[in-house]
């Protein structure tokens, strides 16, 4: 209303339908404005969940892959699998985290707006406001998706203390940067491709089993 009136002020001088004319005028930016970002947004979204397919994708080839089971393994595809896609995900925030930008006091809140509106790829024309969104959303899902540790124990292949790690509280996306996040997805980064290894190396000997914790 304020940018509406303004324009409708300075138009004044040249008449009442030049006024008018400069209020429609600045009413239609100001639409067409709302629009661009809206489309930004939808496109950061989609762009967001086809990588997300994508994961899925290489996930399901995997425990395709998987499902021949070697010789003499009781090796649990799915168990393999969900290791497999954790440990893909560490990797990717990891690498996300070293290049700067995603957490702290002004990255975790200022801009992760403006890449999650789409304002950052507009301002520099480029898509990597949309990337930066896409892996803030990843972060945040992870600290609430544990399911290597807090659905499934694994008997021996990690010491209690790693356990305790794995399983200890994240830092927070808007108050600690990036050098507070990395030792954290590096530690269990570390574990699970220890639990990995345990899950995958099942034989018909061992004693490792997996159980359910509430």
């Amino acid at each position: 209303m304020i940018r509406m009136g303004g324009a409708g002020m300075a138009g004044a001088s040249q008449g009442g339908l030049a006024s008018m004319g400069a209020m429609t005028d600045s009413y239609g930016n100001i639409m067409d404005y709302n629009r661009a970002r809206e489309m930004e947004e939808y496109n950061a979204q989609v762009n967001a969940a086809n990588e997300e397919q994508r994961r899925k994708d290489a996930l399901a080839a995997r425990m395709a892959k998987s499902s021949g089971k070697a010789k003499g393994s009781n090796a649990d595809p799915a168990d393999v699998a969900m290791a497999d896609a954790q440990i893909e995900t560490m990797e990717t925030i990891l690498e996300g985290l070293r290049q700067g930008g995603l957490t702290g006091m002004m990255d975790g809140t200022v801009m992760k707006w403006a890449d999650r509106l789409g304002i950052s790829d507009w301002w520099t024309g480029s898509d990597d406001g949309s990337k930066r969104a896409y892996l803030r959303q990843l972060l945040q899902e992870f600290k609430v998706d544990q399911t290597l540790t807090k659905t499934a124990l694994t008997k021996g292949a990690i010491s209690n203390q790693e356990m305790t790690l794995f399983m200890s509280p994240f830092p927070d996306v808007a108050l600690d940067n990036e050098g507070a996040w990395i030792p954290q997805i590096e530690k269990r980064l570390e574990i699970a491709k220890k639990i990995r290894a345990a899950v995958s190396s099942v034989g018909d000997d061992s004693d490792y089993t997996i159980e359910e914790i509430n």
